[in-house]
């Protein structure tokens, strides 16, 4: 415990405090991203429907000739066609309406930690926090304070996580910021309730956990191997590009990790242009071809082998002598 300690004051740098300001400007614009075209779509339908009970159409906007039975029917038609659209885009709007509330909020930010942008930004975390240490040429003092070098990486493993939960924890507040200005610019009519943001947020909040052990998994190994600050970010960018590249092929696709996550986080691409981040927050879509258990078993497991990997190459590498 006392490395771990040791390992968090570390943190206390002005790299963290500039990544968390990132964090919660970035969380800010893509809630924002989220919630005012949702409002714009629900008003837009509302607006149109009073409009044409206010003015109706023609008989000839119908094909019809004159007013009788058949306009009376069609003009029906179109009226109910109308307030089905306005309740549909009411009903999806409900969940993005939570996130201008503290609850809902915790759910997007949960999405938001572990997507794309939550990942390098964890990296550089990682890269500052693990490769800094042969950078700053700390890393003899350390080891000859405590030569066990699977603590070594453990504790930086543990503190990273740590940080990624912060990170997520400073995106929660942009978020509940916005949401008492965009509540009262962008008023989202008939969000979900407290109960069903609930049954949403917390467990993305409890999966979200577990992808960003797998992120700061992922840092660390990468800044262990390379030994250098910049080996995290640069070297999860082209792991990233790739991992995205690779999904795109059906062969590969289960075997994909960023396919993992989507599928482990419920992403959905389908519904991303109603709803934007809620379902699609930068990151890989959920697929039908792994399901959401065993992607969680994969993830679990990739933590548990890149543990190994880091441990075998901070044991085997004898770069650094004590």
């Amino acid at each position: 415990m006392r490395g771990l300690y040791a390992e968090l004051l570390k943190l206390r740098r002005p790299a963290l405090l500039w990544i968390s300001l990132i964090m919660i400007v970035l969380s800010v614009l893509f809630g924002a991203m989220s919630q005012q075209p949702n409002f714009e779509y629900i008003r837009n339908q509302q607006a149109a429907d009073a409009f044409v009970r206010a003015d109706p159409p023609a008989p000839g906007d119908f094909g019809l000739s004159s007013e009788g039975p058949a306009y009376e029917q069609a003009l029906a038609e179109n009226l109910r066609g109308m307030e089905r659209q306005t309740r549909e885009a009411v009903r999806d709007g409900a969940l993005v309406g939570a996130t201008q509330h503290p609850v809902g909020a915790l759910g997007l930010a949960s999405g938001l930690a572990v997507s794309t942008v939550g990942a390098l930004l964890l990296f550089l975390v990682a890269g500052a926090h693990v490769g800094g240490e042969w950078n700053d040429r700390t890393i003899k003092e350390i080891l000859a304070r405590d030569g066990r070098r699977y603590r070594f990486v453990l504790s930086k493993i543990a503190s990273v996580w740590l940080a990624g939960v912060w990170l997520l924890l400073c995106s929660w507040v942009g978020l509940v910021c916005l949401g008492f200005v965009s509540q009262r610019i962008w008023p989202i009519s008939e969000p979900a309730s407290t109960t069903v943001a609930w049954a949403w947020a917390g467990p993305q909040l409890g999966r979200a956990l577990l992808v960003l052990l797998l992120l700061a998994v992922v840092g660390a190994c990468l800044s262990v191997v390379v030994r250098n600050p910049f080996g995290a970010f640069f070297g999860g960018i082209i792991l990233l590009v790739a991992l995205g590249f690779a999904s795109r092929f059906s062969a590969l696709e289960r075997f994909v990790p960023i396919v993992w996550v989507g599928t482990w986080m419920r992403f959905d691409t389908a519904t991303a242009p109603e709803s934007y981040l809620i379902d699609h927050p930068v990151s890989a879509s959920e697929s039908i071809a792994v399901g959401a258990t065993a992607s969680g078993v994969g993830i679990a497991a990739l933590c548990l082998l890149l543990t190994a990997v880091a441990i075998v190459s901070m044991t085997r590498r004898r770069d650094i002598l004590i």
